[in-house]
């Protein structure tokens, strides 16, 4: 089938405003299961239903991936299942079109022109996700073991990113630089001295102790990994699935593997589950028979937790008033946990 590959049509923008809507609508999604509820986030649409979840690109372009035609958002949904399917095989069950007739009738995989793709998935229960059941306090210790094992599997086997300590180094100072520039704005109102001092130090870990890092590259430790390890990215069932990795930037998940896993841990932490987020990490480096100087772990972690502070003050811009109380709250607790950590090397 062939797909328009060319700049969206001012016709073809029109008809993306109106699927939504159309979407939503009784029989369109599965002709048994009405859509029960519909959930947007910065880069697409949810539709779910008793049994399934459909995500609909929206038609945007944004500095870190371009989802501007019906062609770019085909490809990024492609990746998305290519490399989800990497934790999540049974979860992706692959591709729907969109498709309209003269008559302007909506379908699913119908008769007429492809105006859109959607990415079909099974329903997870929300109950199982980490994040509920830590809200519930239900972790048991088969979730752990089930977690670490299949973090292990997926390090185990994951692509190898070729690059050198210096490269790995420079790309480490670029990003602090870059990431203080961002804290730093006037309009994030975050509290200036406390960033300084924190970028400041994660830098000095970078010169004092780049070989503790080199030898991290030089291990085979840099991967191509999730890119966003967090616990409402984790159902564990009889199984675990990990989805929603970052299938729009391969330079964001090539990290090292401790990096992964402090970012996990580090929200654990944040969600007040300490003893988990403990022993997720020490499980998995011993599975892997991977030994991680404390300070590497701390550098990760920092870092992690200044840019989530950051992404929760963005937050701020696009919530409801009802919502402000919840990002401030989390931007404070992610500059607590990033001052407390660093705490330790001092």
């Amino acid at each position: 089938m062939r797909i328009d590959t060319r700049k969206p049509r001012q016709a073809e923008a029109s008809t993306f405003l109106e699927l939504p809507q159309a979407l939503s609508q009784p029989g369109i999604l599965s002709a048994r299961h009405a859509c029960t509820e519909v959930r947007e986030t910065h880069l697409s649409y949810l539709f779910f239903t008793e049994h399934e979840v459909y995500k609909l690109k929206k038609s945007v372009r944004r500095p870190f991936v371009d989802l501007s035609s019906v062609a770019a958002r085909l490809h990024n949904a492609q990746l998305e299942i290519l490399l989800n399917r990497r934790l999540a095989p049974q979860l992706y069950l692959g591709l729907s079109q969109v498709t309209h007739r003269s008559d302007r009738v909506i379908a699913l995989d119908g008769q007429g022109e492809t105006i859109d793709w959607l990415v079909r998935m099974h329903r997870l229960p929300a109950d199982r996700m980490l994040d509920c059941l830590i809200d519930s306090h239900a972790v048991a210790n088969d979730d752990l073991a089930c977690l670490t094992t299949t973090l292990d599997s997926f390090y185990a086997g994951a692509k190898r990113i070729s690059v050198s300590p210096t490269d790995y180094l420079a790309s480490w100072h670029r990003r602090l630089h870059e990431e203080r520039s961002l804290l730093l704005r006037p309009e994030l109102a975050l509290p200036e001295q406390l960033i300084t001092v924190l970028t400041h130090e994660l830098e000095t870990m970078l010169l004092t102790d780049e070989n503790l890092f080199s030898v991290r590259v030089h291990g085979g430790h840099i991967v191509d990994g999730h890119g966003d390890l967090r616990p409402e990215h984790i159902c564990l069932t009889d199984t675990c699935t990990i989805f929603d990795c970052l299938e729009f930037s391969a330079s964001l998940r090539t990290l090292d593997t401790a990096d992964e896993l402090a970012y996990l841990a580090m929200e654990l932490r944040v969600l007040g589950a300490d003893d988990l987020a403990a022993a997720v990490v020490a499980t998995c480096h011993a599975l892997g028979g991977d030994v991680v100087p404390p300070l590497v772990h701390s550098f990760y972690t920092c870092y992690r937790a200044l840019l989530r502070a950051r992404l929760c003050v963005w937050h701020l811009y696009d919530c409801s008033t009802t919502e402000e109380e919840k990002w401030r709250r989390k931007t404070h607790a992610y500059l607590s946990l990033a001052s407390e950590e660093l705490g330790k090397n001092r």
